[in-house]
This record gives structure tokens, sequence and C-alpha cells, in this order.
């Protein structure tokens, strides 16, 4: 998988983009709900620590965006 993603992390890179800030929450919400419902072997209680702590972060980053 990670060589499939590569492209796609040189482009971002590379290319400037306008973020839709909700759209990414959303999509990091629904990510961390997946992985909080289907618990894969891999996802240790360090790696839904974080996890949480990612998306909380977006969360605060996120909100003080919007009030700019």
């Amino acid at each position: 998988m990670a060589t499939k993603m590569a492209p796609l992390t040189n482009k971002l890179e590379t290319e400037t983009f306008g973020i839709d800030l909700g759209k990414v929450h959303d999509s990091l919400t629904e990510m961390y709900n997946l992985l909080e419902k289907y618990s894969p072997e891999w996802y240790s209680e360090e790696v839904h620590n974080r996890a949480q702590s990612a998306l909380a972060l977006f969360r605060n980053v996120g909100i003080a965006n919007r009030q700019d």
C-alpha cells in the first residue's frame, strides 16, 4: 500500500490545494469511528490514543481556522 500512496504524496507536496476543513474533519472522524468499531489486531491502545489525540488536535485547529 505504501507504494500506491507514494505518487499521491508526491503530488500533494508539489501542488497547492484549497482545503475544506469540514470534509477533512468528516473523513478523519469516519476513519477513527471505523477503527473503533472494527478494532483490527494492530489497533492497540497506543494507536487508539494517538488517533484520538490527532483528531482532537485537528478539531482545535479547525475551530481556530474558522474564526479567522
